[in-house]
C-alpha cells in the first residue's frame, strides 16, 4: 500500500488519455519530466505520511494536457496524511476537477487556466489554493472554488483577466480570504476582475500598467470586508446579495472623470460601512439596504470624489439610522429615506 507512481516521459497527445492511480503518490522524477495528453487523470490515495524526497505526499506532475482531473486522498481509507497538487501545465489547461483532502493545491500554467471545480480540506493556510495563469492574454476563469469550513485562503493571479465563468450561476469563490490579480496584458472584450464570493476578506487588484479601463466587478453572498480593491482606471463594483458589506479601501492610480465606483447592498438589513475610496476624479455611487456608515468619523480616511451619490433605505430600524460620513468630494447627493444625513466635507 506504499507504492508511488513514479514519473518520466509519457505522450500520448494524439488523442490519448493518461490514467493514474497508486496507493501513495504519483510524482513526476526530476527536472525535464512531461506528461503529455487529451486528458490526464491522476489518483493518489496518500496511504503512507509524508512524500517522495520529503514533505507532504500527493502529486507533483508538469504536464501538458488538455483537460485534467486530480485527487490526492480517499474518504475510505480513514487517514489524515497531508497530501497536496503541485501541478505545472506548460500551455493552457482545463481544470475539471482537483481535491485534495488534507492539503492543498498549487496549479499554474503558461495558457488559459479554467478552473471548474477545485476543493482543499483540512488546511488553513492562507494559500490553500492558488492559481496562477502565466503568458500574454491567459486568464483564469472559474466555476467552484472551495477551500472548506472557509479555514484557509484562495489567490487567483492571471496574466491578463480573472473572469467567472457565469456570473448568473450560484458557483462561489468560498474561502476565509481571497486575493485576486489582473495583470489585464491584453486589451479584449473583459478586462479585469469579475468574481462571485462568498468570502471574510477579499483584495482584488488590476495592474496599474495594465492596457486601457479595466473593471473589478465583486458579488458576494454572507458578511463581507474588502479589504482592497485597485485599479489604474475604470470601475469597481461590490454588491452584497445577503449581508452588510465592510469597504476598507478603493483606489485607482490614474486621475480620469470616467472612474467608477458602485457599492451595493441588495438585503433589508444590510449597512454599508466604509473606510476610505478614492476614485481620483471619479463618481461614486452607494446604495445600502439598510444605512451607510463611515467606520471611523474622526480619522483621516475618507471618500474623495467628483460625485458621490448616497441612498440608505433604511430597511432596519436601528437605534441609528440614515448616513454618517466623512468626505472630500465637489458635490454631494445623499438621500436617507427621511432619517439622518450627516455628511462632512472637508473640500
Amino acid at each position: 500500500v506504499t507504492s508511488d507512481i513514479r514519473v518520466d516521459q509519457i505522450d500520448v497527445s494524439n488523442r490519448g488519455d493518461v490514467f493514474l492511480i497508486a496507493d501513495d503518490d504519483v510524482v513526476s522524477n526530476g527536472s525535464g519530466d512531461l506528461i503529455k495528453a487529451d486528458f490526464l487523470s491522476a489518483n493518489a490515495r496518500n496511504q503512507t505520511a509524508g512524500g517522495a524526497g520529503g514533505g507532504a505526499g500527493g502529486i507533483v506532475l508538469t504536464t501538458d494536457a488538455g483537460t485534467a482531473q486530480f485527487i490526492v486522498g480517499n474518504r475510505s481509507d480513514a487517514n489524515t496524511n497531508s497530501g497536496n497538487i503541485v501541478v505545472t501545465d506548460i500551455g493552457a489547461l482545463e481544470l475539471e476537477f482537483a481535491r485534495t483532502l488534507f492539503g492543498s493545491v498549487d496549479v499554474t500554467t503558461n495558457g488559459t487556466l479554467v478552473a471548474s471545480s477545485v476543493r482543499a480540506e483540512g488546511v488553513s493556510d492562507i494559500d490553500a489554493i492558488r492559481l496562477t495563469a502565466n503568458g500574454e492574454g491567459s486568464d483564469i476563469v472559474t466555476r467552484s472554488v472551495l477551500v472548506l469550513d472557509r479555514d484557509g485562503g484562495i489567490v487567483i493571479a492571471a496574466a491578463d483577466d480573472v473572469r467567472d465563468s457565469d456570473v448568473r450561476d450560484d458557483l462561489e469563490l468560498t474561502s476565509g480570504n481571497l486575493s485576486l490579480f489582473a495583470g489585464n496584458n491584453r486589451d479584449d472584450s473583459f478586462n479585469g476582475i469579475s468574481a462571485q464570493t462568498r468570502v471574510d476578506t477579499i483584495s482584488a487588484t488590476v495592474d496599474s500598467a495594465s492596457i486601457g479601463e479595466a473593471t473589478i466587478s465583486l458579488i458576494s453572498t454572507g458578511r463581507t470586508t474588502v479589504n482592497q480593491a485597485s485599479v489604474g482606471s475604470g470601475t469597481v463594483r461590490v454588491t452584497n446579495e445577503t449581508s452588510p458589506l465592510t469597504i476598507n479601501d478603493i483606489s485607482f492610480a490614474n486621475s480620469s472623470a470616467n472612474n467608477r465606483v458602485f457599492l451595493t447592498t441588495e438585503a433589508s438589513t444590510s449597512d454599508i460601512l466604509i473606510q476610505r475610496i478614492d476614485a481620483a476624479g471619479g463618481a461614486i455611487t452607494i446604495d445600502s439596504g439598510d444605512d451607510i456608515f463611515d467606520t471611523d468619523l474622526t480619522d483621516d480616511l475618507i471618500i474623495e470624489a467628483d460625485l458621490l451619490v448616497a441612498t440608505a433605505r433604511n430597511g432596519n430600524d436601528n437605534s441609528t439610522d440614515g448616513i454618517f460620513l466623512t468626505v472630500d468630494v465637489d458635490r454631494v447627493v445623499a438621500d436617507a429615506q427621511g432619517d439622518s444625513v450627516e455628511v462632512i466635507n472637508q473640500r
